[in-house]
């Protein structure tokens, strides 16, 4: 019998700046909307309705594109802001997202220059994370040979189909030799197992990513964080919401409590550190002083002192004594991905752009030592006091775990490509899961080493939470989904929310 070969559609992003390449933009998506279909050509101009979150739905189309046409105008190089400032040296600036998520999940790219003698970017004159574009063949459509030059961009886009189908085919001979290896060194070896319990949407009513999960002290509640700037408290058992904190005006990234579970600690996009009473949901004070997105909180539970880091590369230390700020100081890192008090040496360890670890001496701010720990960004960071142990994930998808005693790398995992965007560690530092731009939840026995896949979505994993006494393992996903699992001796049991 004769197997027919099913037409696989592809998705295709227009990237492109407004002030750069408009016109063009738009009639090479008419173009590509009557050859392919409206719904499979996303620009930002037609394809996002009113009301909708622009941050959240961008991230959904970048992660399931298949093709990136990347419009280059005479400005876009050179393009600034209305403070004067270059917007490709901005890591906030949409244009190099878009960019820089194409090239680390390996998108098919195609860089379309745009107008009469425009040429390619110099890489010297691209920011690291851009770099990769110079090596893509680029494609000239000019004013003069417009329907020309389209279809050649369409014939090229044309033949992605079977692109895909033999990268996806690679990927799953590739998998089975990794379960394959993994299953011949495990063999008797048990590993829990995580059975879902329930699952549901942060906002129901619109598009809206979850940023941020994390449990109380308490265990019996968790809040949720999200791009509207939104956070959500929720009962652990029920999955019901007990109540909404809104104060912020933006995306929230990042949320802590204090060591009794009775203030919360938010921030994100709107540069703002808010300070909740958690029992009342009242605004108990807020800090403004970084000029960028804070990323990052930790907490000195002794001193009762914060620090905070973000995209300006500043750490902050702020006093909850008297709530004021004790001082600052530049980090030398163009963005703080991550921060990390630790406690038993009175020291803050930083995690960012440049891929090391910086140990600051507190609060003077002094620097204690630089360690070269990746070769790429440090995107996320989780502590284990009580085992001494520090995992730390990067931008290549590598999860590496280290002895806080004597700084040196103990264990190193990895499992895709991707970036990992969140990992936390159980009660007692035996298992450590992750998650990241893969849409994988994965879960490292830390011990065995051995990895286990517990749900797979087709969003990406925004943040982990495993609950104090370990019964619980929750995440957030960026298509605004939660998901809780129950432990019950050595096996999960995921509960939806």
């Amino acid at each position: 019998m004769e197997i027919q070969q099913v037409n696989m559609p592809i998705n295709i992003f227009i990237s492109y700046r407004r002030s750069d390449s408009a016109p063009y933009a738009g009639r090479i998506y008419d173009r590509l909307k009557q050859e392919f279909g409206a719904e499979n050509v996303f620009i930002d101009i037609d394809s996002i309705a009113i009301g909708q979150d622009f941050v959240s739905l961008l991230q959904r189309k970048l992660e399931s594109c298949h093709a990136l046409i990347l419009i280059i105008g005479k400005t876009w190089l050179t393009s600034k802001d209305e403070f004067g400032n270059r917007r490709l040296d901005n890591p906030e600036d949409f244009v190099r997202i878009e960019v820089t998520t194409a090239i680390k999940r390996n998108i098919h790219l195609i860089p379309t220059l745009v107008g009469n003698s425009v040429v390619m970017p110099n890489v010297n004159d691209l920011p690291e994370e851009l770099a990769a574009v110079c090596r893509y063949q680029a494609l000239e459509i000019s004013d003069r040979r417009f329907h020309n030059d389209t279809d050649i961009l369409i014939e090229n886009l044309k033949t992605l189909p079977q692109k895909v189908r033999s990268r996806k085919n690679d990927n799953i001979d590739q998998f089975a030799r990794n379960i394959k290896r993994t299953a011949n060194q495990i063999i008797s070896k048990k590993f829990p197992e995580f059975n879902l319990r329930y699952s549901k949407y942060a906002n129901p009513l619109s598009e809206t990513g979850v940023l941020c999960v994390l449990f109380c002290p308490d265990g019996k509640s968790f809040i949720s964080a999200d791009t509207q700037g939104l956070i959500k408290v929720w009962d652990v058992f029920s999955g019901k919401e007990k109540m909404v904190l809104q104060k912020h005006k933006a995306p929230i990234y990042i949320a802590r409590f204090n060591e009794n579970g009775e203030t919360l600690i938010s921030a994100g996009m709107d540069k703002k550190i808010i300070l909740w009473d958690f029992l009342t949901g009242k605004v108990r004070h807020s800090f403004e002083a970084h000029e960028k997105t804070i990323l990052s909180l930790a907490f000195n539970p002794i001193k009762n002192l914060l620090f905070s880091s973000g995209y300006d590369g500043k750490i902050f230390v702020w006093d909850l004594n008297i709530n004021k700020l004790l001082c600052y100081w530049d980090s030398e890192q163009k963005v703080v991905y991550s921060l990390t008090f630790l406690i038993n040496n009175n020291l803050l360890l930083s995690a960012g752009h440049d891929g090391t670890f910086k140990y600051w001496n507190i609060p003077e701010g002094n620097l204690n030592r630089v360690i070269d720990a990746h070769n790429c960004s440090i995107y996320c960071s989780c502590l284990s006091i009580k085992k001494n142990l520090m995992a730390s994930g990067d931008r290549d998808g590598i999860i590496k775990l280290w002895d806080i005693v004597s700084w040196e790398m103990i264990q190193s995992f990895t499992k895709y490509p991707d970036p990992i965007m969140t990992i936390c560690f159980n009660s007692d530092a035996t298992l450590l899961a992750a998650g990241g731009v893969d849409n994988n939840v994965l879960v490292w026995n830390v011990k065995d080493q051995f990895v286990k896949s517990i749900e797979y979505r087709e969003t990406s994993v925004q943040s982990l939470s495993f609950s104090p006494d370990f019964r619980f393992l929750l995440s957030g996903w960026a298509d605004g989904k939660m998901i809780l699992w129950h432990h019950i001796k050595k096996s999960f049991t995921p509960r939806f929310l």
